[in-house]
């Protein structure tokens, strides 16, 4: 039988060849679409491979910076508790900001300042350490701004402040910092071009500046924000330190259980603790680890989460603060724990509870109940205005509207001029744990109020007394919104002369404690330096931050609490030793607090993972191109067997049975088939070139320009071919199913449409 199949393509080979041609179609088609699907599949893998280069594991910090000298050799071992970097790694300081032509011409926003050293070009695609000290920028942002080699331009960033500019009382806006510099080189994706921590089609605007010189300009000192390590330590060299936690507690038979912990040396159920305990002298036989101080890296872990432990003063203990004001809900926790937890194989036992604290800035302290709790309008109430606005020029001013005039024609600032006396402006109000803190009332209740002896001397106030409290908090538009809360002022009064009673309460707040005179704050929130009297700032220059007054805890959290936190200190009683609340340290979440281990690679490799074939998906949108083709196929074949039909009667006649001559033409349409298919493969090359081509051209707003790879891959070619076939031999069961109905008779004398009748 193969004999009579060749013989007999050969024989109608111009019968055969629209049916070939019609086979070659299909598979143009259908093998075109999933090469398009690999391509862009292929490409999206290129991109995510060039994003990230050699980079396997990544800590991020969120708001936070962690140390990172220069020198490797003093470089932490640990980071946050959560991250071994490794020999080798690469600290990044990411930033965003702006880029303009030094010319002015032409400007790019939403730039990602990068500051790197030659470790980070190390981890790039090309693996080539080409720091040279000059500024690099990728091949979009040139292209934006029209820059090459040798031009000049002007970086701007934010200066990064304590903490978020959305919070109450966050100071004064961050300052931009300017780097001027002339364009060292231009990278292509070879050279992280299109670095970036997650995945986008296209690559951002991004400038690479030395890091030295961007840790300069924004102040941070040797300090970073993201620490990058290579894909695989014991490859690459990041050695025994490096590669992340789950490589290393792998190596030194950890295992993971919940949370990091030991096998069968401690209840799951214990707070992470490990780090500060077993894990440290896991790691005194670990080169890299042997002169690592576990107290010291605790020490050195409240730096990394940004709390201050510092002693008070008159030997009264110590404290936990934070630049950033307030303290953070996990810290507080963190706190909470270390004063309950026992841990057994330490030394260091548990420290005294703490004294909670809330110091705040309140905008004036007034003599009297409010007259209403709405908030201002430039000093003035706002049912006050509403009413004043009603009336004017009904009736000449009276009472307190009289001098509010007066004052206001004199230059005064209308708070002042409506109270006079009765007004203190600009002090600290402290909420304290009245029964915990030995020198506040214990019976202090939610709706009083204890005074010093300075302030009841200003607004001439004594116990029983109503003051009202105006301050201002962060409304849901980032705007301050003033509100007033009214107490009764409780004896005895507070004499100055208190132990306690000094300017350690008042937090760090920015650009505020360095300045010598009080009307020369410069806070960033609102601030009036004219309401600032001689005696306001005779009381800044003698006692400086020192509360005024101090309310209940509740109270003031209700007050002045927020979703930054609703505490400033946390103190702890003279004889606390500082070891004792270093420990605190071991019970801080560091995810809690924004620091996050990622293995970049292997996220961005799963992104590119998509849930939908593209292959299928392109096939997909080409059904009816295969279906007609197909179609077309069959009817062909259907044409071919019918010039034949005296053959196939023949057949018959000398005794071949209708399914065993079926059977032969089908295996001739197979062999037609898989000829024609394999034609459609060349075809299907350049099919898919020119979609790629028009996917980058003609269609580049649907794909942001994306360049994309032209990707062959041996199995979706096979499987094209055999798609090909399969779909051409059921086209052509199909219609030659009609045809082998008839008679050896009707076909011998192919008069087939007579006999159909």
């Amino acid at each position: 039988m193969p004999s009579l199949i060749r013989n007999s393509i050969r024989h109608n080979w111009r019968t055969h060849l629209g049916v070939v041609l019609g086979c070659a179609l299909a598979s143009l088609v259908l093998v075109g679409a999933l090469m398009v699907g690999d391509s862009v599949k292929g490409t999206l893998r290129a991109q995510a491979e060039a994003r990230v280069g050699k980079i396997g594991e990544a800590l991020l910090c969120g708001e936070r910076f962690v140390p990172w000298p220069a020198d490797k050799a003093k470089r932490p071992a640990v980071l946050a508790r959560m991250f071994f970097p490794g020999k080798d790694a690469a600290g990044v300081l990411l930033m965003q900001g702006s880029a303009v032509r030094s010319d002015g011409k032409a400007r790019a926003n939403k730039v990602q300042v990068v500051g790197v050293d030659g470790d980070f070009w190390k981890l790039s695609p090309s693996g080539s350490d080409k720091a040279d000290g000059s500024v690099a920028l990728n091949e979009r942002i040139a292209a934006q701004l029209s820059l090459k080699v040798g031009d000049e331009l002007s970086v701007y960033v934010e200066k990064p402040g304590a903490f978020s500019k959305d919070a109450p009382l966050s100071g004064e806006e961050a300052a931009l910092v300017t780097v001027k510099a002339r364009v060292g080189r231009i990278v292509g994706d070879e050279d992280f071009g299109r670095f970036a921590l997650t995945a986008s089609q296209v690559p951002p605007n991004t400038v690479f500046v030395p890091l030295a010189e961007l840790q300069a300009k924004v102040g941070l000192g040797e300090k970073v924000n993201v620490v990058l390590t290579f894909d695989d330590p014991l490859i690459y060299g990041g050695g025994e330190g490096g590669g992340g936690l789950d490589s290393l507690l792998e190596r030194f038979g950890f295992r993971k259980v919940n949370k990091v912990s030991l096998a069968g040396t401690r209840d799951i159920r214990e707070p992470d603790v490990i780090w500060s305990l077993r894990l440290f002298e896991k790691f005194q036989g670990v080169p890299e680890f042997k002169d690592l101080n576990k107290d010291a890296a605790l020490r050195e872990t409240l730096s990394y989460f940004e709390i201050r432990l510092g002693d008070l003063t008159n030997n009264l203990g110590a404290e936990l603060r934070s630049p950033r004001i307030f303290l953070d809900a996990p810290i507080v926790a963190a706190a909470r724990a270390n004063e309950s937890t026992k841990l057994p194989e330490s030394p260091i036992t548990a420290p005294p509870p703490g004294l909670d604290s809330l110091t705040y800035f309140v905008t004036a302290i007034e003599k009297g109940a409010a007259s209403d709790s709405e908030p201002r309008s430039g000093g003035i109430p706002a049912a006050e205005n509403q009413t004043r606005s009603a009336n004017q020029g009904s009736a000449p001013p009276t009472g307190d509207q009289a001098l509010r005039a007066k004052d206001t024609a004199a230059g005064m600032p209308p708070l002042l001029g409506s109270l006079h006396s009765q007004s203190t402006p600009y002090s600290m109000v402290t909420a304290i744990d009245a029964p915990a803190s030995g020198f506040v009332q214990a019976e202090l209740a939610d709706d009083e109020i204890q005074i010093t002896r300075w302030l009841a001397d200003d607004l001439d106030a004594k116990p029983g007394d109503k003051l009202t409290l105006r301050y201002s908090v962060m409304g849901e538009r980032r705007e301050l919104i003033e509100k007033t809360r009214t107490f009764t002022v409780l004896a005895p009064i507070i004499e100055m002369e208190e132990p306690h009673l000094d300017s350690s309460w008042m937090p760090d707040f920015p650009n505020v404690p360095d300045k010598d005179s009080f009307s020369k704050w410069k806070p960033g929130f609102p601030f009036d330096s004219k309401r600032i009297r001689k005696k306001d700032e005779e009381y800044w220059e003698k006692h400086r931050g020192t509360p005024k007054a101090f309310v209940n805890l509740k109270v003031g959290q209700e007050m002045w609490g927020n979703r930054w936190g609703n505490l400033t200190s946390i103190r702890y009683p003279a004889g606390t030793k500082r070891e004792q609340v270093e420990r605190i340290a071991a019970f801080i979440d560091p995810k809690a607090l924004g620091f996050r281990v990622v293995n970049l690679r292997e996220q961005a490799l799963a992104a590119t993972d998509a849930p939908v074939d593209f292959g299928q998906l392109f096939a997909s949108f080409s059904f009816f191109l295969i279906a007609a083709a197909a179609v077309l196929t069959g009817l062909l074949f259907t044409f071919t067997i019918e010039q034949r039909a005296a053959e196939a009667g023949l057949l018959l006649a000398v005794g071949w049975t209708r399914k065993k001559v079926r059977r032969l033409f089908l295996k001739e349409g197979a062999l037609l088939a898989l000829i024609g298919a394999t034609v459609g493969v060349a075809g299907a090359v350049l099919y898919t070139k020119a979609v790629l081509a028009a996917l980058a051209g003609a269609w580049s707003g649907a794909t942001g320009g994306t360049t994309f790879l032209f990707v062959v891959n041996t199995g979706t070619i096979v499987g094209g071919i055999l798609g090909s076939v399969l779909m051409a031999l059921f086209a052509m069961w199909l219609a030659s199913r009609k045809l082998f109905k008839h008679e050896a008779s009707a076909l011998l004398s192919g008069n087939i449409a007579e006999a159909a009748k």
